[in-house]
């Protein structure tokens, strides 16, 4: 037996056992909302694409793990690629000049050094070098150790805790030696709305 009743919208709610019924509440047997049965369906036959793309050998994915051992493996390579070319140049590039006075003098490398620190270093130290999210560079106060060798480390390997990114990856030895020669040039030069000393102070030679 089939009974109905017009709801507000004028559509006929369908009751096909009139006793199924609890605490004076009768439940009807309407059919699901179509747009809810399509995407259901749209799920279901997504959920095979799905499967067969990462987990059938037929198609070329990468699972996350396969994804990151891959990332790996290709800054493993340029890492290689970059000791090689070291090693062939002789070892230039792989360190920095001894000395502060080395690399200020060094026309060529600061030129060079202003293009890198405009493009990768301005945003957290400033177009002068006063400091921003990073630190003061044109102060004689340094958080860390400032000689040439320590910062052209800090340049090449970053200072994670610090949120500074590893820019020898990206830009090479050269490149992060060439900036450490634009910011020589900073020292004493007093830039306006310059941070706050951080560090020890230390004279660099």
């Amino acid at each position: 037996m089939t009974n109905s009743k017009k709801t507000s919208e004028g559509k006929k709610d369908v009751l096909r056992d009139p006793n199924h019924t609890f605490d004076g509440i009768q439940e009807y047997d309407n059919d699901m909302p179509r747009w809810w049965v399509n995407l259901f369906i749209v799920t279901v036959i997504f959920s095979f694409f799905y499967m067969a793309w990462y987990h059938l050998p037929l198609f070329p994915s990468q699972s996350l793990d396969e994804s990151f051992e891959a990332s790996l493996a290709a800054h493993k390579l340029q890492q290689q690629a970059m000791a090689q070319g070291a090693e062939q140049s002789g070892g230039e590039g792989t360190e920095a000049p001894a000395t502060w006075r080395d690399l200020a003098q060094n026309a060529a490398l600061v030129a060079e050094g202003k293009t890198v620190y405009d493009t990768k270093c301005v945003a957290c130290h400033g177009a002068g070098g006063e400091g921003l999210v990073g630190p003061n560079l044109s102060d004689d106060s340094w958080i860390h150790d400032a000689t040439v060798d320590n910062l052209f480390r800090i340049v090449m390997e970053g200072v994670a805790e610090k949120g500074m990114p590893p820019w020898g990856p990206v830009i090479g030895p050269q490149a992060s030696r060439a900036s450490l020669a634009y910011i020589a040039t900073f020292q004493g030069t007093n830039p306006a709305n310059a941070k706050a000393a951080e560090g020890t102070r230390q004279v660099l030679e």
